[in-house]
């Protein structure tokens, strides 16, 4: 990037300058360390964050996984790290009180009877609803880091109030936003009702009718979550890692599969192949419900099984 894409601000602490582009939304100092603030939709007050350890502490984290992995402690040795890099991820969270009606089918079996009854039920729920606060990010680990967030609660801080010398400890890039509060609640109403008709729809299978309105909701707070992202390389393929801020520990791993879990796998494959069989037994002695209830197990187990047999990579989450 030229000279001439950058925009001169001094440094509020040591007053040398610093170099800033339109997306700048904290600049740090390369003579004193400090963070400034440059976004003109954030104020001091916003910025909140939670701070983040350093680099050998997710490495740490990382190896522990690694050496405690049924599958890849026998490969540690082997695994090359070959680069780490973390960031402060703008979120919005809200809590958010909805209430609605919904109305469904339910079937009710009685010997080889079937009944299906009409349901009506009103509902109230409450839920705590978190967007980022950017339209262009990876979005693998960041429903983890923010489930994690809320259920740990980390001590967040203001930027303005953080010391230098802390600073230089935890600093690292700060996104910047690509929405406002504004447009944070007007997202997080819809994304509210969405969320709620999605767990219903878990619920329940036969929904005909589903309403709901946002009662209530806090206002929207900003927060910026560390988060941390390592490569590593086994047996030419590239693997990732992706760990929380602020205490190290792995949110996503992504390995590679072991000969012995594709041999699972390809049993899980004829176990579902034989299901099949037996399905079209029972549809030949008219045992038709059965039929069903084992076609749908079969087919259901033949893509699980064989959707992990072709894939070289396994995701897990923490």
């Amino acid at each position: 990037m030229s000279d001439a894409e950058y925009h001169e601000y001094t440094c509020v602490n040591c007053g040398a300058i610093l170099k800033v582009t339109p997306e700048t939304i904290v600049a740090i100092c390369e003579y004193c360390g400090a963070p400034n603030i440059i976004s003109g939709i954030l104020s001091e007050e916003d910025l909140c964050l939670v701070p983040s350890v350093g680099e050998g502490k997710v490495l740490e984290e990382f190896w522990r996984r690694v050496n405690t992995d049924i599958d890849l402690k026998s490969i540690a040795s082997k695994i090359r790290p070959i680069s780490i890099d973390g960031s402060y991820i703008p979120f919005w969270l809200s809590k958010v009180e909805l209430e609605g009606e919904i109305i469904y089918r339910k079937k009710e079996y009685d010997g080889k009877h079937v009944r299906v009854k009409r349901v009506k039920k009103s509902f109230s729920r409450t839920i705590w609803v978190d967007i980022v606060a950017r339209r262009q990010v990876k979005h693998l680990g960041l429903r983890e880091l923010v489930k994690r967030y809320l259920d740990e609660k980390p001590e967040s801080i203001k930027l303005s109030e953080i010391p230098i010398d802390k600073w230089r400890e935890i600093k690292l890039p700060i996104l910047n936003l690509e929405f406002d509060r504004a447009e944070a609640e007007a997202s997080i109403r819809d994304c509210s009702i969405d969320l709620v008709r999605k767990e219903w729809e878990e619920k329940v299978s036969d929904i005909i009718f589903f309403s709901a309105k946002v009662k209530s909701m806090t206002k929207p707070n900003l927060i910026f979550l560390p988060l941390w992202n390592v490569t590593y390389t086994f047996g030419g393929g590239l693997y990732f890692a992706q760990h929380d801020g602020w205490s190290g520990r792995p949110l996503v791993f992504a390995e590679p599969i072991r000969a012995f879990r594709r041999v699972i796998y390809t049993l899980g494959m004829i176990f579902s192949t034989i299901l099949g069989g037996l399905s079209g037994y029972a549809f030949l002695h008219k045992a038709t419900s059965l039929g069903i209830f084992i076609l749908l197990a079969s087919i259901s187990l033949g893509y699980f099984f064989g959707k992990r047999f072709v894939s070289d990579v396994r995701v897990e989450k923490e």
